[in-house]
């Protein structure tokens, strides 16, 4: 009788152990999409065929005509393989939300994941106009 209550006692702490262990590795995996859409945010921003002329906001500035054409770029295929490495499995869309509103799909490899939102300012050459945009980067 000893030997029942030891054991059913037993199986209560290891179930009890597996369930925070499991709890535990759901909160790894969220906080390693975290650090990824992050790190895919930065690469985003340091991307040359993004980036405005120059001056002191050229990390938070995009070129909206470099833009139109690095999204035609990555529509056709054209190195796939070169952006895949870079930004891995996510989800890129740039959408201008004032004055403007339009949404544009930079990159897309997946549709589930982590979302991560940063305010940027959409340069407009020709116009030499600047307008404010979101960068949405989901990672999965």
């Amino acid at each position: 009788m000893v030997l029942i209550v030891f054991f059913f006692i037993l199986v209560i702490g290891l179930v009890f152990y597996a369930n925070i262990q499991v709890g535990s590795a759901k909160e790894d995996i969220k906080k390693y999409r975290d650090l990824k859409a992050i790190e895919n945010m930065q690469k985003l921003l340091f991307l040359p065929e993004l980036q405005c002329g120059g001056g002191d906001d050229v990390f938070t500035c995009i070129d909206v005509l470099k833009l139109e054409s690095l999204s035609e770029v990555m529509a056709n295929g054209t190195n796939r393989i070169y952006y895949s490495d870079e930004l891995g499995n996510s989800l890129v869309i740039v959408e201008e939300v004032y004055p403007g509103n339009w949404s544009r799909i930079l990159y897309n490899r997946t549709t589930i994941g982590t979302a991560s939102f940063i305010p940027v300012s959409l340069w407009y050459p020709i116009e030499d106009e600047y307008h404010m945009g979101l960068i949405t980067i989901r990672t999965g």
